[in-house]
């Protein structure tokens, strides 16, 4: 009996480590387990400010973009509005052209004058510089 007491009572010794070391196992585990759970909460809030960091600087690009596009549309606008005013003003220096050469046939008649010279000088251009290449020609070969 001696023997079961004293087994006992080791197993007793030896239990009661166990459950002490297992507390101590176990009060730690729960240290690293909050340690960890804080990291995680730490990381998902500075996450979420990164996130949110991003999609303001995000919405400042295309607001830059937006203001880009409205600048280059109102160039746009003012170059036809001035495109626009040009026409007209070509448009009516070529109608008093037309009115001053139907109200004064001779110079109806000179511009006539001046477009047959300009055809005739261009025919003699044109003969000339293909006289002087068949000439060159020949001479070569």
């Amino acid at each position: 009996m001696t023997e079961t007491v004293h087994t006992n009572r080791g197993s007793r010794r030896i239990l009661e480590r166990h459950q002490s070391m297992f507390h101590d196992y176990e009060r730690e585990f729960q240290r690293y387990k909050n340690n960890v759970r804080a990291t995680a909460k730490r990381t998902e809030i500075n996450g979420a400010e990164v996130e949110r960091d991003r999609m303001v600087e995000e919405r400042g690009r295309i607001d830059q973009a937006h203001t880009d596009i409205d600048m280059v549309l109102e160039n746009a606008f003012a170059v036809h509005g001035e495109l626009t005013q040009q026409r007209g003003v070509i448009g009516g220096a070529t109608d008093k052209l037309v009115d001053v050469s139907e109200h004064i046939p001779g110079i109806n008649m000179l511009l006539g004058r001046i477009r047959s010279r300009k055809r005739r000088e261009k025919v003699v251009l044109a003969i000339v510089i293909s006289a002087c290449t068949c000439i060159l020609l020949l001479v070569l070969t």
